[in-house]
This record gives C-alpha cells, sequence and structure tokens, in this order.
C-alpha cells in the first residue's frame, strides 16, 4: 500500500502540535473513508479521488491509539467497520477530521478488495514517525 501526508495534513499536524485554536484544524481526525479511485497519491490531494458515500455509514468512525514510546512511538486510527450496500472494488482510503468534508490528512491506495453487498471492511492507519 502506498500512502501520503497530504499538505492539508501537513498543516493540520503543524497547527496541532501548536495547540493553535483555529477551527478548522483544532480537531482530531475522526473519520476513515473509501473509495474506487485508482488516481496515484498527491500530497495536493483534499479529498478521495471516488469515495464512497453510499455506505453504512459512509465513513467509519476511528479509535486513535498510541503505542511504544521514544523512538518507536507510533499513532495508530483504527476504523469502524464499513458495510458495503453494493458491490465495490476498494482502492482507497483517507483519513478524515470528519464524517463527511473535513481535512483529509493522508490518502492510500492499494490493490483492489472486492466487496459485495452487506461484506464489512475495517481499514487502520499506522503512522510511524521514525
Amino acid at each position: 500500500m502506498a500512502a501520503v501526508l497530504t499538505h492539508t495534513g501537513e498543516e493540520w499536524v503543524t497547527h496541532r502540535l501548536a495547540e493553535d485554536a483555529n477551527a478548522t484544524y483544532d480537531i482530531p481526525m475522526s473519520h476513515i473513508g473509501l473509495g474506487t479511485g485508482t488516481t496515484a497519491e498527491a500530497k495536493t490531494q483534499t479529498a478521495l479521488t471516488t469515495e464512497i458515500t453510499d455506505g453504512t455509514p459512509a465513513r467509519g468512525t476511528v479509535t486513535i491509539s498510541v503505542t511504544g514510546s521514544t523512538d518507536t512511538a507510533k499513532y495508530q486510527a483504527a476504523g469502524a467497520a464499513i458495510t458495503a450496500d453494493t458491490t465495490y472494488a476498494i482502492t482507497e482510503a483517507g483519513l478524515f477530521t470528519a464524517s463527511s468534508a473535513g481535512v483529509m490528512a493522508i490518502r492510500a491506495t492499494f490493490a483492489a478488495v472486492n466487496m459485495s453487498a452487506n461484506d464489512t471492511l475495517a481499514v487502520t492507519f499506522t503512522i510511524d514517525p521514525s
């Protein structure tokens, strides 16, 4: 899987490190969205290229955790399972600050994960700053 920290993701991290009260960036990463887009990742992207908006839910909520310490510390966003309403070939995922719109910090693409109606998929992003 290839993933990129987007420009808006970089800005989000910078504001969070500064404990800035900026309304756009003073919100934790809270949702993972899925899509069927195959466009390569780019730092300039602000949304998934073909986000699925009719799943249940359209974006899954995440549970945030930090594992390790010092040089082994990692940030992890584990997404709740998203249920397909129809057939999809999932090829992209993004980490967002909201259930719709919001800041997309990370976009990843990967080989298709084929889903049929009522299949579920959960995605986890692990960020290793080392």
